[in-house]
C-alpha cells in the first residue's frame, strides 16, 4: 500500500477516484491523505467500493434511491466545490458478477441524461467500451457506452488521441487488451480538456492490474 500512496502523492492530482477499494486495507490511504478531502462508499463484506480524494472540499450529493443502482457501493457522486463540478465515480460490474450490469448501466445513462447540461464528469472502471477499445473480443454493452456519446458526453481519451488503440487492462488468460477505464465530460466542460493519458507503469509494477488514467482540465 505504501507504494500506492507514494505514487498517488507523486501524481499530485486535484481529484482522484479509486475503484476496487476496501476500507480496512485502505486505511493507509486515509491516513496518508488526511490533508485532502475524502469520500468513500461502504461496500458489503468482502466487496469493493470507491474512494475519492480532492484538494478542494467535496460536498455530498444526495441522490434519490431511485437514481442509484442496486450495487450502490460501486457508485459515488460528489460535488467538487472549487471546480463547481459534479463527479460520478463508478465501477460497473463485470458480465459474470452477481451484480446486475444492465441495472447499473441504466442508472449511468440516467445520470448522463439528467446532467448533460451541467458541469459534470463520469469516471472509473466501466468494464465496457466500443470495438476499438478491445483487441479481440467484443463488449456486450457497447450500445450503452455509445449512448453517452449520443447524449453529447466527451470521451476524454478519444478527444485527445482519436483512433489510437491503447489498453488499460489485460486478460490474465488470453492476454487480450481492453480499454476499460474512462473519463467522460459533459459538453459544459469539453472546452476545458487539455490532456488525457494512461500510465502503464502502474500496471507493469503491479500496483494495480489497471493502468492509471490521468485527465487534465483547465479553468
Amino acid at each position: 500500500m505504501s507504494a500506492i500512496t507514494d505514487r498517488l502523492r507523486a501524481e499530485s492530482a486535484d481529484f482522484c477516484a479509486i475503484t476496487e477499494y476496501r476500507s480496512r486495507p485502505g486505511l493507509p490511504l486515509r491516513t496518508e491523505f488526511a490533508d485532502y478531502h475524502l469520500a468513500e462508499t461502504t461496500p458489503p463484506l468482502n466487496q469493493n467500493g470507491i474512494f475519492a480524494l480532492s484538494r478542494s472540499p467535496l460536498l455530498a450529493s444526495e441522490t434519490p434511491k431511485r437514481f442509484t443502482p442496486k450495487s450502490s457501493h460501486r457508485w459515488l457522486v460528489v460535488h467538487v466545490a472549487q471546480a463547481d463540478m459534479l463527479a460520478l465515480c463508478i465501477h460497473i460490474p463485470n458480465q459474470n458478477e452477481k451484480w446486475n450490469k444492465d441495472d447499473f448501466w441504466k442508472h449511468v445513462c440516467g445520470f448522463a441524461k439528467r446532467n448533460k447540461s451541467e458541469r459534470s464528469i463520469i469516471l472509473g472502471d466501466f468494464n465496457t467500451g466500443l470495438d476499438a477499445d478491445t483487441e479481440n473480443e467484443k463488449f456486450r454493452h457497447s450500445p450503452q457506452f455509445q449512448k453517452l456519446l449520443d447524449l453529447g458526453w466527451i470521451d476524454c481519451y478519444r478527444a485527445i488521441h482519436g483512433d489510437r488503440r491503447e489498453y488499460s487492462w489485460y486478460s490474465p488468460n488470453g492476454n487480450n487488451g481492453y480499454r476499460l477505464d474512462h473519463c467522460f465530460l459533459s459538453a459544459a466542460l469539453a472546452t476545458r480538456l487539455r490532456a488525457a493519458s494512461f500510465d502503464h507503469e502502474v500496471r507493469a509494477a503491479r500496483l494495480s492490474d489497471h493502468s492509471l488514467l490521468t485527465v487534465d482540465l483547465v479553468g
